[in-house]
């Protein structure tokens, strides 16, 4: 473990019951942040035209969206109310009645066409102090299919996003005034495509976290009201290619990590990678390998954080698609592998290919 600390300037998600994504394209990363109430995340917007309504516990299908994407994405919803207020595939944001209020490409230099298929394009989180604001991280893809792949950089955006003007005058013009979008550089280079986000303890500012290609190096940007207060570098676990979601437990004390397999790497030498995460400095240690035969893409934890999901392969190497359960109460990795459940296989078939991909966590719990 080697973390460097240096300071710059740019909050965290953390998401809460357990939903299998049908399709390789689910939400990014939602959570709850600090000092907000629950319905932040009561909506979900997803892959080609997806909407949900989980603030019950249970997926209610809405109107559908607009939002037509192969991977990550993420939306917001109002803390008091529910009500969708936002969505974005990383470049292309929408508002809540479904209308394009902004594309980051256009604005902010980020390549277009690009977010679609980065396995966690963006992650939104509320800006501490400051209603009708957020910030919003846009992740490109690592594996560009237009650039050689080693030597695509791709970069991580940081936006802030002002809807208190649309709010504002909601109702009152045809699909309400344009959000204000503050430019600002990219934050981050060479990385991964993974993208998630832990409180810290001090309850008003975040950990975002990433990944850096090709290595074993996670970058920690500590978030608060003014942006960027601290980045931390910490080399530790094994070296990660980009596909594979990155995501922290809900008690903020682990982190998980998919992988596709580094070239020329034997598929019997996967993992799936688990963490401690000390959420004060903002670095990861200990870590654990998870075996596996095949690659896990999507990652999420249980409510009560003592259960991990992996969702394993999309038929890569001939092999089902598989969600398999593990018990991480204990933090061991034997221990770990003798609980290995298989709770959920796809029929091996071509009409059955890529059905199961990135995995979330519903809110509050339920």
């Amino acid at each position: 473990m080697n973390p460097k600390r240096n300071k710059s300037l740019l909050s965290r998600p953390i998401a809460t019951v357990l939903l299998c994504a049908i399709v390789l394209e689910l939400l990014n990363v939602i959570g709850s942040g600090p000092a907000i109430a629950q319905h932040q995340w009561d909506t979900w917007t997803f892959g080609s035209h997806g909407c949900l309504d989980v603030g019950s516990g249970e997926a209610r299908p809405l109107k559908p969206s607009a939002i037509n994407t192969n991977e990550g994405c993420a939306s917001i919803s109002d803390p008091q109310t529910g009500e969708l207020l936002f969505y974005t595939d990383g470049e292309t944001i929408w508002n809540g009645d479904h209308i394009v209020v902004a594309n980051l490409s256009r604005i902010e230099g980020l390549r277009s066409g690009v977010t679609i298929t980065t396995t966690q394009a963006a992650l939104i989180l509320p800006r501490p102090g400051y209603a009708g604001q957020y910030y919003l991280f846009s992740l490109e893809a690592s594996d560009a299919p237009f650039q050689g792949d080693s030597l695509y950089d791709a970069r991580l955006f940081m936006s802030i996003v002002d809807i208190s003007a649309w709010q504002e005058g909601r109702g009152s013009t045809a699909g309400g005034a344009r959000v204000q979008i503050k430019r600002s550089a990219p934050v981050e280079h060479w990385l991964n495509e993974k993208l998630t986000a832990v409180p810290h303890p001090d309850g008003c500012s975040w950990w975002v976290i990433c990944h850096r290609r090709y290595t074993n190096e996670f970058v920690a940007l500590l978030v608060g009201s003014q942006g960027i207060e601290e980045r931390v570098v910490t080399a530790v676990g094994s070296v990660s290619r980009s596909g594979g979601q990155l995501k922290a437990s809900p008690d903020g004390a682990m982190l998980a990590m998919g992988s596709f397999p580094l070239k020329g790497q034997p598929i019997a030498s996967l993992s799936t990678q688990l963490f401690r995460f000390d959420a004060r400095r903002g670095v990861p240690f200990d870590p654990i390998e998870i075996q596996s035969s095949h690659h896990g893409y999507g990652i999420s934890f249980s409510p009560d954080s003592r259960k991990l999901y992996v969702a394993m392969a999309m038929n890569s190497f001939g092999v089902p698609d598989t969600v398999v359960q593990y018990d991480v109460s204990v933090y061991d990795s034997a221990t770990i592998d003798l609980g290995r459940v298989v709770i959920l296989q796809s029929i091996d078939s071509a009409i059955d290919r890529y059905k199961l991909g990135a995995l979330q966590l519903a809110p509050n719990g339920r």
